[in-house]
């Protein structure tokens, strides 16, 4: 008996006296994603439960853990030693710190001490099923760390003592009120009304000449600051034409260093992210699409229902979200809980190479497990932020979404002939950078948008500042500059971007002020601005309409699918298959094109949240565009992945507020989608036949012989289990 007691698997039994219990549903091949439903019973010790369920979900997907494992692998070869280093130094303090008598009735600490109970399930329901490809604690570590590491190689490369050195105190938090809400230029010495996009391209350019001092260079007409602080510009001496020369050359080159690179940062990003409110208020509509490498497009769908003790403070029992084999977190990141509360996020690029000196396995937590415990934790925006931000390691920057369904539903019963104003707390943002968190309810600015785009660029001028980022980079628009307006009813029929949404009849833009249109490349070629960037361009001119809310779903499908360069008839702005809310850079001509970009699409609006359904689609886009095909790839690593990829959106179903878990469909006017898409095989963690929960008398249960009957259970008493090879 090990010290986790003993265990066994059984294959279709009903769940009486079952500490977990799953079901896995591989439809790779068919959607492009498989789905995984674990639950836990409320008759056992909480951290039973959860070691349970890990062991489930590991002894479950234990074929695609592998082969994920085996087809990413070798991106971290050159950084495997200091890996392992920072992943068992991270996992020895977690677990110190969930130890200690202190933090023994601290309800954060409680559930990081689940969660690990949760990962060492995993790994050992992996390894007792897969005892000839075993996978050590440092290799899950990584394997969950797969967002955390985009910044965390970076510091290790460069030879940066991030493993051994703690973070510090100095971790600063903000959190901003509506009088902070921005875009507007906070220099008043020239309208932004007035500016030319080429102005306002320099202005932000000379506001990151910090790493390249060049005071003596621009002379009198003004000084460069550290980095991270503005250019200043002396209005009382009037430079001389040498001067402008000399500026107008320096910031050329500045602008030349700058997109080279953050091109080279956008390569190792994650996802496009919009959240849209319905022209009468009534609905909000969140959705993400992942950028990767697609050598990760072996994907899960996960849902979760935990029944924990009321000391864990579970807000939210039930859990779904897009995921990967062998992850407990989402990475993407996409989550519903049945708190009421939805997030996604966007990862912030770091334009400040110092900040990667505040990165930390000691005194920070890793991203991955921070979502996860303020997921179940918080029944707020604000409380999701406000948890998140603890602990922050800096291995993960990113600006973080979360949408509040309750208090939409109680403005939808407030006001039921819709129109309302959403209430205060719907709608937060939180972007964190090592040692710096601001957060904000930015309620207001969604409603007098209608829409928050989020493409891998901070927001708020603290942060910007921080992470190395032009400040005053936004032309006026949203709250500050567009009030609350009636506008005319809009003609949609001579709208072009109306026709290209797919909207029809007339539109009564109630609420928003409709937001100026932009042109590519004149006004979306400041890689690093918020706004004036490609993607935000493009969101701006296709989300920043008024929606009604009927067919806003096909809208939103479409949006996020998009990709228009080369394509018939395409946006007009997607000047560069890469830069794409779709992008997909394996379209890239002249030898530039490499296997990564937006490998998938989610979506969930006020009804998914109540029947925690999401509307899911796999793969790079192919809206106007071929269907990407390892095959024309024969180098990259595919393990358990088809090779074309061409897959329908479908539903992804989870627990309902009665327990039960929903089946996968397809769009029912996809002829390609396969019908048999909700087999599956169930496999059950549970107790010994006396029902007790006691570690030492729970049966670590690993699986029968398909030579035996469904209710003959093995390797109990003392014998050494047997893994049976079930057909999953």
């Amino acid at each position: 008996m090990t010290s986790e007691g003993v265990w066994t698997i059984v294959k279709d039994q009903s769940t009486e006296n079952l500490v977990a219990w799953g079901t896995f549903d591989n439809t790779i091949s068919e959607l492009g994603w498989a789905q995984l439903h674990v639950e836990a019973s409320e008759g056992f010790d909480d951290g039973d439960q959860m070691f349970a369920a890990g062991y489930v979900e590991g002894y479950l997907t234990r074929d695609v853990i592998l082969a994920f494992h085996q087809n990413t692998k070798g991106d971290h070869d050159e950084l495997r030693e200091s890996l392992n280093d920072f992943m068992t130094t991270q996992d020895k303090y977690l677990r110190e710190e969930v130890a200690k008598p202190a933090n023994k009735d601290d309800v954060f600490w409680m559930q990081v001490g689940l969660v690990l109970r949760q990962f060492d399930g995993l790994l050992k329901g992996y390894n007792d099923a897969m005892s000839e490809h075993p996978l050590t604690l440092q290799e899950l570590w990584v394997i969950n760390m797969d967002g955390d590491l985009i910044e965390l190689e970076t510091a290790l490369g460069k030879g940066i003592d991030v493993i051994n050195k703690p973070c510090g105190q100095e971790q600063t938090e903000t959190e901003g009120s509506d009088s902070d809400l921005r875009f507007k230029h906070q220099d008043s010495s020239v309208s932004s009304a007035t500016q030319t996009p080429a102005l306002r391209w320099k202005k932000s350019l000379v506001n990151t000449l910090s790493q390249h001092a060049v005071t003596s260079e621009v002379g009198a007409g003004g000084s460069v600051l550290a980095p991270g602080l503005r250019f200043k510009a002396n209005a009382q001496t009037a430079a001389s034409a040498t001067e402008s020369r000399v500026l107008d050359s320096t910031v050329a080159q500045r602008q030349e260093e700058l997109n080279a690179k953050f091109t080279r940062l956008m390569r190792r990003s994650r996802c496009t992210a919009v959240v849209k409110l319905t022209e009468d208020n009534s609905d909000i509509l969140m959705a993400h699409n992942s950028w990767e490498d697609y050598v990760e497009m072996l994907r899960v769908y996960k849902h979760y229902q935990f029944h924990l003790s009321e000391s864990a403070k579970m807000a939210a029992p039930r859990s779904s979200f897009s995921s990967y084999p062998g992850m407990l977190s989402s990475t993407d990141d996409f989550y519903m809980m049945s708190s009421g509360l939805a997030v996604i996020e966007t990862t912030v690029n770091l334009m400040e190479d110092s900040l990667l000196e505040k990165m930390c396995a000691i005194n920070g937590i890793a991203s991955w497990v921070r979502s996860v415990v303020a997921n179940r934790l918080a029944t707020t925006g604000e409380e999701w932020a406000d948890t998140y931000s603890k602990f922050n390691s800096g291995t993960y920057n990113c600006q973080w979404m979360i949408t509040d369904y309750n208090l939409l539903k109680k403005a939808n019963k407030d006001n039921k002939d819709g129109g309302g104003d959403l209430l205060p707390g719907t709608f937060w943002i939180v972007e964190t950078v090592p040692g710096f968190s601001h957060k904000q309810d930015m309620t207001k600015e969604l409603q007098a948008r209608s829409y928050w785009p989020s493409a891998n660029r901070p927001y708020f001028a603290e942060t910007r500042e921080v992470a190395g980022y032009p400040v005053n980079d936004n032309i006026p628009i949203g709250s500050t500059a567009h009030p609350e307006i009636v506008g005319p009813e809009k003609d949609v029929e001579s709208d072009p971007i109306g026709q290209d949404m797919g909207l029809t009849g007339t539109i009564n833009q109630k609420k928003a002020a409709p937001l100026p249109l932009l042109t590519c490349p004149e006004d979306c070629s400041d890689l690093v601005s918020f706004e004036n960037n490609p993607r935000g361009a493009v969101l701006r001119n296709h989300a920043g309409s008024a929606w009604p809310k009927d067919g806003s779903m096909a809208h939103m499908k479409k949006l996020m699918r998009l990709n228009g360069w080369q394509a018939a008839g395409g946006d007009g702005m997607s000047y560069d298959p890469s830069v794409a809310v779709a992008a997909r850079y394996d379209l890239l001509e002249n030898g530039g094109a490499i296997a990564t970009g937006a490998v998938d699409a989610k979506i969930v609006n006020a009804a998914g949240m109540e029947s925690m359904t999401a509307q899911v689609i796999g793969g790079p886009t192919t809206q106007d565009h071929k269907a990407f095909d390892f095959d024309d790839w024969p180098e990259i690593k595919h393990s358990e992945m088809p090779s074309k990829w061409d897959f329908p959106w479908f539903e992804a179903k989870g627990f309902t507020a009665e327990g039960t878990e929903g089946e996968t469909s397809a769009d029912d006017d996809d002829d390609d989608a396969s019908d048999d898409v909700s087999s599956s095989s169930r496999f059950s963690s549970h107790s010994d036949s006396s029902g007790r929960s006691s570690e030492d008398s729970l049966g670590l249960v690993l699986g029968e012989s398909e030579s035996e009957s469904a209710g003959d259970i093995m390797g109990m008493g003392g014998k050494s289990p047997i893994v049976a090879e079930a057909v999953l």
